[in-house]
C-alpha cells in the first residue's frame, strides 16, 4: 500500500447547496444525496466534529443502531481518505490499517489469481465498508481494492475499534450483527458461483441491476462486458454467449450496453436453475 496515498487529509467535503444562496442542505439530505449520488456540488468547509458528520455516520450500514455516544467517539477516533477514480487504495496480501467505510465515490473490490484472472467479488457503494474482519484478526487481506470515481472513505483504524468493542456491548452488538450479514452475503456468492451456470449468472447479474428501477424494462449498464464477466467469475466471451442466449430463449433482447428484458417471470425462473 502507497503510504502517499493513505495518509491523513484534512476533510473540505463536496456538499450540495441550495440555489444560489450556498445554503447546505440539512443532515439528512446531506446523507440522502450521498447515498443516491451527488450531481452539482461546491466546497464547503465539513467538519468531522460537527452534527452532520455524527448523523452521516450514524446512518452508515455497518453502525446502524449505534446510540449518538458511540457514533461521536466513532467520529473522534477516525480517519479521512481521499482518493481518485483508478486509485488502488489496497493490494490483496497486504495488512490494512483498518476498516474503509466509503462515504463518496466506490471501491471496487476483487481477487486475483497468479494468471492474471480477476473475481470483482463487490463494488461497494456509500454506506458499506470493508476491512472487518482484518480489524479483528489481523490478518493480511485477501482482495484488492480500487477508487471508483473520485472516492472518500472514513478509515477506523484496527487498534481502536477493537478497543472500543471490548469495552462497549451497544458496538459488540452491532458490529456482530454486521458479520451474520457479511456472511449470508458470501454464501450467496458461494451459491452463485458454484451452483449456477455463466447463462444463470448473467440472468441473475440483469435481475440484480433492474432491482434497482424495477419499474422500467430496460437495464442500462454503465460498465463494460469485460468488467461484468469478473462480477460473475466468467470471461467476456463467455459473458457475451450468454447474452446471445438469453435473447435467443425470447427473455431479453440486447443492444448492449442496453438490456430489454422480455419476460421478467421467465428469467426470474431461468436465473434459479
Amino acid at each position: 500500500m502507497d503510504p502517499s496515498l493513505n495518509e491523513p487529509v484534512e476533510w473540505t467535503a463536496p456538499e450540495l447547496q441550495l440555489g444560489e444562496a450556498g445554503e447546505p442542505f440539512s443532515p439528512e439530505q446531506v446523507l440522502k444525496a450521498i447515498t443516491e449520488g451527488i450531481a452539482q456540488v461546491g466546497e464547503i468547509s465539513y467538519s468531522i466534529q460537527g452534527q452532520n458528520f455524527n448523523a452521516l455516520l450514524g446512518h452508515i450500514e455497518t453502525l446502524t443502531g449505534l446510540p449518538e455516544t458511540e457514533t461521536e467517539e466513532l467520529a473522534r477516533i477516525g480517519e479521512f481518505r481521499r482518493y481518485s477514480d483508478g486509485t488502488q487504495v489496497f493490494r490483496q496480501g497486504e495488512r490494512i490499517p483498518g476498516i474503509f467505510i466509503v462515504i463518496r465515490g466506490a471501491l471496487k473490490i476483487y481477487r486475483a489469481s497468479r494468471n492474471g484472472r480477476v473475481q470483482v467479488l463487490a463494488t461497494l457503494q456509500p454506506g458499506t465498508c470493508v476491512g472487518e474482519v482484518q480489524a479483528f484478526d489481523g490478518n493480511s487481506i485477501p482482495s484488492s481494492a480500487d477508487a471508483v470515481g473520485n472516492t472518500d472513505c472514513w478509515l477506523i483504524p484496527a487498534e481502536a475499534l477493537r478497543e472500543l468493542f471490548l469495552r462497549n456491548p451497544v458496538v459488540r452488538d452491532v458490529v456482530i450483527r454486521h458479520f451474520a450479514g457479511k456472511v449470508r452475503h458470501l454464501i450467496s456468492l458461494v451459491e452463485a458461483l458454484s451452483l449456477h451456470s455463466v447463462p444463470e449468472r448473467v440472468a441473475q447479474l440483469i435481475l440484480d441491476y433492474h432491482s434497482k428501477n424495477p419499474s422500467q424494462t430496460e437495464v442500462k449498464f454503465r460498465e463494460t462486458q469485460e468488467d461484468l464477466s469478473k462480477v460473475i467469475g466468467s470471461g467476456r466471451e463467455a459473458f457475451s454467449r450468454s447474452l446471445r442466449l438469453l435473447a435467443g430463449l425470447g427473455l431479453v433482447q440486447s443492444a448492449f450496453p442496453i438490456v430489454t428484458i422480455l419476460d421478467l417471470t421467465k428469467l426470474q425462473r431461468y436465473a434459479r436453475g
